[in-house]
């Protein structure tokens, strides 16, 4: 068997992943070419389809204009002929889709097709000029009012005499009849062979690009098929070699047991080095988890530990309460850092003997929070006795430092819906007691309030 023979695990590992990533770098290699072939297909449709909308666009801008000056031929409304202007010099959708074809497919068929759609659109607007000049005298709009492209057309001496009913008539007769009718086909035939041209080079660039999708897709599966064999090999030989000692070795782990000697050169080397630190791992893990939860200078819980416990917790039940020693900051100035951690581990002390029914958090510098269960109606009359002998005692206290007080802020958990408005309600509970000069306890919520939530009155 193999985990008899003496064989390296490290040189069939670096023979079987060599040719393993060998084979990934050429699947890569694929990939990108077939993900460059399939963005430039992609870009070029997009791109195509750009060109169909804008070919679409003359079409459209060309009927517009065809609408606007029948309408206008129709009713005599200026509103028409303003609205023929402004597809007309304003939104140019016309100019737009020559131009935009013309950046991208100058000199191709489907530009010389919409080139000369232009020419027959912009040809069809000398009759549609004539026909609104026509009902423009028709309904005696004064000349200087007209747009100049109106203005500057001449009408013809006879029609010049016609009377106004015949102007109107001639001026829709101008934009029906059969020669206007011989543009608009002119116009739709170059702006269909527009569009076929752009299609046969759709279909060519698509026929190109799938060609070499599929070569490469080739080429990707036998690679794909030399990567597996590759990490095949690779899985069987750590299996003789490393794994079946591995899974007996994980057994005796879980079963808290040292590791026995054998197995490969390398398993045996890292069974060793297992069994020299297996001894002081579970002294260090439980030492860690401590470090992790407990404030290092009292002892009691940190923040961390607080917010985890808070995300777990049913506020229904909990009364929580912001504790500050007052003017801390002054006191830190007066006697110093060192008097001052141990005023903060004094008060730690009295609030764990006083309120040792919840849990205490060191959340700040001298900032305490103690969740208490069990919450009732009469739990802030309690708290504000205990919240008293606390301040009895620190004032009283041990000989050597100087008299401190608390104040307190708190909040029942079941009027409020989330964490942070509990701790913004306790806090401003605690602010009210700062404002009164500190020393004491308040609660920001009613009695009356707590019974009827509680009791769902």
């Amino acid at each position: 068997m193999l985990t008899d023979l003496k064989v390296s695990v490290k040189k069939v590992n670096e023979i079987t992943v060599a040719a393993a990533v060998l084979f990934c770098l050429l699947v890569l290699m694929a990939s990108y070419s077939v993900g460059n072939d399939y963005s430039m297909l992609r870009e070029n449709l997009e791109n195509l389809l750009d060109l169909q909308r804008a070919a679409y666009n003359l079409q459209s801008g060309s009927d517009e204009l065809t609408e606007q000056v029948r309408s206008y031929a129709d009713t005599g409304d200026r509103a028409y002929m303003e609205g023929y202007f402004t597809e007309a010099n304003v939104t140019k959708r016309r100019d737009n889709a020559v131009k935009k074809l013309e950046e991208n497919h100058g000199e191709s068929d489907a530009y010389l097709e919409l080139q000369q759609a232009m020419t027959e659109s912009v040809k069809l607007m000398d009759r549609e000029f004539y026909s609104m000049r026509l009902m423009s005298e028709a309904m005696g709009y004064a000349q200087n009012t007209l747009p100049a492209e109106i203005r500057n057309v001449r009408l013809t001496a006879e029609d010049q005499k016609l009377s106004s009913d015949a102007k109107m008539v001639k001026a829709r007769q101008y934009v029906i009849d059969e020669k206007y009718r011989e543009e608009k086909r002119l116009i739709t035939e170059h702006m269909t062979g527009c569009i076929e041209a752009l299609n046969r080079n759709l279909e060519a660039v698509q026929q190109k690009t799938t060609e070499r999708l599929n070569l490469m897709l080739v080429l990707q599966k036998f690679m794909i098929v030399g990567m597996i064999i590759s990490i095949l090999a690779l899985f069987l030989s750590n299996h003789f070699l490393l794994i079946r000692p591995l899974v007996r070795a994980v057994e005796l782990i879980k079963a808290e047991k040292s590791i026995p000697m054998e197995g490969s050169r390398e398993f045996q080397f890292l069974a060793t080095a297992y069994n020299m630190i297996f001894g002081s791992y579970k002294e260090k893990t439980k030492h860690l988890a401590h470090e992790a939860s407990h404030d290092s200078l009292t002892g009691i819980y940190n923040r961390s530990a607080f917010e985890n416990l808070m995300g777990e917790t049913d506020l229904k039940d909990c009364v929580l309460l912001i504790v500050d020693v007052d003017e801390f900051k002054q006191f830190n100035d007066q006697h110093g850092h060192e008097m001052g951690d141990r005023v903060l581990t004094v008060v730690s002390g009295v609030i764990s003997r006083h309120l040792g029914e919840g849990d205490e958090f060191r959340v700040g510098g001298d900032e305490f929070v103690v969740l208490l269960h069990n919450a009732n109606p009469e739990t802030a009359k309690l708290v504000k006795e205990e919240v008293e002998k606390i301040n009895e005692e620190l004032t009283s206290s041990e000989e050597g430092m100087p008299s401190v007080s608390i104040s307190v802020g708190g909040a029942y958990g079941v009027l409020h819906e989330d964490v942070q408005e509990l701790m913004n309600t306790a806090d401003r509970a605690l602010y009210a007691v700062k404002h009164k000069g500190g020393r004491g306890c308040e609660f920001a919520d009613t009695v009356d309030a707590v019974v009827k939530q509680m009791f769902n009155m």
